[in-house]
């Protein structure tokens, strides 16, 4: 997805509430994003793997 995709909505209520809960969102958002990293790079060790198995066999 490209930084361009992501639609923002604009936001009117500056409240503290409001301000917590963006804060929660872009928190969950980021270990969202570290979470997924994590998958395809223990996904590419997978891959890995089975290549340099398939290549010994």
């Amino acid at each position: 997805m490209k930084k361009k995709d992501i639609e923002i909505p604009e936001t009117t209520d500056f409240s503290p509430k409001a301000f917590k809960k963006l804060q929660r969102e872009l928190a969950l958002a980021r270990a969202e994003i570290a979470y997924l990293k994590e998958l395809e790079k223990l996904d590419r060790q997978k891959q890995r793997q089975k290549k340099e198995k398939s290549l010994k066999d």
